[in-house]
């Protein structure tokens, strides 16, 4: 696979041309390739790099850094072909395969010929991102979790960054365990973080009392009668 100077990943492979007002019918007999330009972008319009695009089942690239990908498909005029991907790891496919014809345009002086034609290809992000501020007060070193596993802890001066990962809509539930100090009130006390389409920066600001001892039983010795 090559590059071209513009940024588009350029697989040895073959195009379409979408039957359209203008498209020629040349020999059907006549074999011909075209480029098809392939966009992956996400639901908020950004490229998706990553992407694996097959043409008919076979592979045929990958999208480049900007979500760019371009194909030269070979066949006779009228061959369909199938297009469809796969996202990478925290994106889902939001578009159905794309069916196209193969087809070549005509010029308005009467010439065929091979005009780039674009597909865009739809990702949905599924992996959202928050960025967890927690401090305490005073500082303590306390093990964060969630998610059923420790995420992070605090450090000496009670504080600690985590990235937390979820699917848009979730909520999770994170606490501070303070299992191992059992005087400290709240105890274990927890905050439910929800997950939206944009990285966030949240704040979990947490203060502690210690709850005082309870006054020891006085043993009483028996009288001597």
């Amino acid at each position: 696979m090559s590059r071209s100077a513009d940024g588009w990943s350029i697989p040895t492979m073959a195009f379409w041309c979408v039957g359209m007002i203008g498209c020629s019918t040349p020999p059907s007999s006549v074999r011909f390739e075209m480029p098809l330009a392939i966009e992956v972008r996400d639901t908020l319009g950004q490229g998706v790099p990553g992407a694996l695009v097959r043409l008919n089942e076979q592979k045929v690239g990958v999208s480049g850094p900007q979500g760019q990908l371009l194909v030269l498909v070979a066949g006779v005029e009228g061959d369909t072909a199938a297009v469809s991907h796969e996202c990478p790891h925290g994106y889902e496919v939001s578009s159905p395969r794309a069916k196209v014809v193969l087809r070549r345009l005509a010029s308005p002086e009467g010439s065929l010929a091979l005009v780039p034609q674009t597909l865009i290809l739809r990702c949905g992000v599924t992996a959202r991102k928050v960025v967890l501020l927690v401090r305490t007060k005073p500082p303590m070193t306390l093990a964060i979790r969630a998610l059923g596993k420790e995420v992070g802890r605090t450090d000496q001066d009670g504080v600690a960054q985590v990235l937390l990962e979820g699917r848009h809509a979730d909520e999770i539930e994170v606490s501070l365990d303070t299992s191992k100090s059992p005087r400290m009130r709240p105890s274990s006390p927890t905050r439910r973080i929800a997950f939206s389409e944009t990285p966030q920066l949240l704040v979990f600001d947490q203060s502690f009392d210690v709850a005082a001892r309870r006054p020891g039983r006085k043993r009483v010795l028996p009288r001597r009668l």
